[in-house]
């Protein structure tokens, strides 16, 4: 009958399960034998999933430190940049960080890298993304995941202008150049467009003029987003 209630065997099987981490709590003996009386167990409960140990508890997980983030490293205001450069941010309770215009959340210039422990993030940022010339950007942190709704936002880098020069002036990614026509004050091509994002210089007129009233001085709305010369749509450079 005693055996059946599991006064030994049940012993064991509570101190196994109450391992986590480095601490282990303290079970019944193993060598308690069935014909002693069966006492109240002061063992505690396992620990559930997502809670911590003692040891556990100094450090705190994700989900349990305050959010806070902070800059690391950039490039000061007004520096001149190439090639990649190392963007770092620390702080806790990280889940989500991204390099972001001067305003507003699109063009997204880059997506940090955040570790598992939400204390530090760091992104390698291509300036070669972007056409050469002046480009303002900014830091934000936030305590969830991209795309949630709820998230806390936290600026971690009030928007700085960086000198971007490469050589040979790269024709940069989609975002990157829809983030140069946006520094130059320009409205920009569709960044989910098939063709290379190009800089709107003034709208088209709808209907649109028939080729054959159009003038000849070879003129387009579109610009290049390194130095607002003409192109065509398709990036092309105009010749005049």
């Amino acid at each position: 009958m005693l055996t059946a209630c599991g006064g030994g065997g049940g012993g064991d099987s509570a101190a196994s399960t109450t391992e986590i981490g480095s601490h282990t709590s303290q079970g019944n003996s193993p060598t308690q034998t069935p014909t002693q009386p069966t006492q109240p167990s002061t063992q505690q409960p396992a620990p559930t999933s997502g809670s911590s140990s003692d040891s556990d508890s100094a450090s705190g997980s994700p989900e349990q430190q305050a959010f806070s983030a902070s800059l690391v490293r950039a490039p000061v205001d007004g520096e001149q940049i190439s090639g990649i450069v190392r963007l770092e941010v620390s702080g806790s309770g990280i889940a989500n960080v991204e390099l972001l215009p001067q305003s507003g959340y699109t063009p997204r210039l880059g997506v940090f890298n955040v570790n598992t422990e939400g204390t530090s993030a760091w992104l390698d940022f291509d300036t070669t993304t972007v056409p050469n010339g002046t480009l303002t950007v900014r830091i934000n942190a936030f305590d969830g995941a991209a795309g949630s709704s709820g998230a806390s936002e936290q600026a971690v880098m009030q928007p700085r202008t960086w000198r971007l020069q490469n050589d040979p002036p790269p024709f940069g990614s989609q975002a990157g150049r829809a983030a140069r026509c946006q520094m130059m004050g320009l409205p920009y091509t569709p960044v989910d467009d098939a063709q290379p994002v190009v800089c709107v210089e003034w709208a088209l007129p709808s209907p649109p003029v028939p080729p054959e009233q159009c003038t000849t001085k070879l003129d387009t709305p579109y610009s290049n987003p390194e130095d607002r010369l003409p192109v065509l749509r398709d990036g092309r450079r105009i010749s005049k």
